[in-house]
């Protein structure tokens, strides 16, 4: 495993270089904002989401969103535009600058699998079961409602990255290791939809193989 600033992260993922990375993301989400605070014992005690995302790093969402259309046999659509935050022209990082005027920077991955949350405060996991009641069901993209299947785009902040698994290698960013388990990553189940349109647009073997088809 090697240790990477969380400065470093960019780099690591070929930032300004258009074409398309393939990695797994572990991430840990502060869960305050998501959940309710009435009779919630976890509010304020530091509770983190933590789960592995795999997936495509510069892929296009919405030409990946109308090749899913045109293959459901339904009308092409235009991706809405973002409420906040400006995409990057090689399609890997998205910036804002919050209402404090502080610049944060998040990592949009088309997601081909992510494992079940491993909720913790430090390195004390918490049961599921007990955080369910507390959390906020979440719908579809309204771009993508009429459709039997789904393109899942995560916009993640590198804030909350703990781990890159990239091209074979682990980059540790955070202090704190992921308590997510080997057989969690194994068990994800792959968005098979996804990876035929992928396949369609590149070479899926050699991008699972390689971790990245770079376009210059």
């Amino acid at each position: 495993m090697k240790r990477i600033d969380r400065s470093e992260v960019e780099g690591l993922l070929n930032a300004g270089k258009r074409g398309t990375i393939f990695c797994t993301i572990f991430l840990a989400s502060p869960q305050d904002g998501s959940m309710r605070k009435t009779d919630n014992p976890f509010h304020g005690k530091g509770l983190l989401k933590e789960v592995a995302l795999n997936g495509a790093v510069g892929g296009d969402y919405g030409a990946g969103v109308n090749r899913l259309a045109a293959k459901e046999g339904k009308p092409a659509r235009e991706a809405k535009g973002r409420k906040w935050g400006k995409l990057d022209a090689d399609r890997k990082f998205v910036r804002h600058t919050n209402k404090e005027g502080v610049a944060k920077v998040y990592v949009q991955m088309l997601v081909r699998s992510s494992t079940d949350p491993v909720y913790r405060i430090g390195k004390d996991e918490i049961p599921a079961d007990s955080i369910k009641p507390f959390q906020y069901e979440k719908g579809k993209s309204s771009t993508q409602e009429d459709l039997d299947g789904e393109i899942i785009c995560r916009d993640v902040s590198l804030e909350n990255v703990l781990m890159i698994r990239y091209k074979g290698e682990d980059y540790l960013v955070a202090d704190l290791e992921p308590m997510t388990k080997p057989e969690s990553l194994t068990a994800a189940k792959v968005n098979a939809r996804m990876d035929a349109l992928i396949a369609e647009m590149c070479d899926l073997k050699r991008l699972l193989i390689e971790g990245e088809i770079l376009a210059d």
